[in-house]
């Protein structure tokens, strides 16, 4: 799962919520910084993609950004998983976190409708970029389609 893709699911994911997204500038290659905000509670949303276990410095860096954006709550979504030094300090802080699996499950939601919603340049491209998203999630083919005609 690139980082394409974990940014375009998570933004989608959470309009699909009601909440309203605003993107922030990336701090880094591996990294997007979002607020959400519902009912008058600002969340940050930290996504990040890394082949690596994400270590304690991860919920530190979110917390400092919390407190930065004025957010109540954390939650960090990547496409790996924690170290358990990680999970502890996330407990304490109250920053939620979603490994490879949470994150996978929560953006396999996301509306087909929403999705072909992403601008895409060019015909086939929408078709390409569910492909590429079924090859990302590790989804069967055939699974989709069932779960299209199902849908329609």
């Amino acid at each position: 799962m690139d980082l394409w893709f974990l940014e375009k699911n998570l933004y989608l994911f959470f309009r699909e919520q009601n909440y309203t997204v605003e993107v922030l500038q990336k701090p880094d290659a591996d990294t997007v910084l979002m607020i959400l905000a519902k009912n008058g509670q600002k969340t940050l949303l930290l996504g990040r993609t890394s082949p690596l276990e994400l270590d304690h410095q991860i919920v530190q860096q979110s917390v400092q950004a919390k407190v930065k954006y004025k957010c109540a709550g954390v939650v960090i979504a990547v496409n790996s998983k924690f170290t358990r030094e990680a999970q502890k300090m996330a407990r304490l802080e109250k920053v939620e976190l979603w490994d490879n699996k949470k994150t996978r499950k929560n953006l396999l939601s996301v509306s087909a409708k929403n999705i072909a919603a992403i601008n895409l340049p060019g015909t086939g491209e929408l078709e390409k970029a569910l492909q590429d998203m079924s090859v990302s999630l590790g989804i069967n083919s055939s699974i989709m389609e069932n779960n299209n005609k199902t849908n329609s």
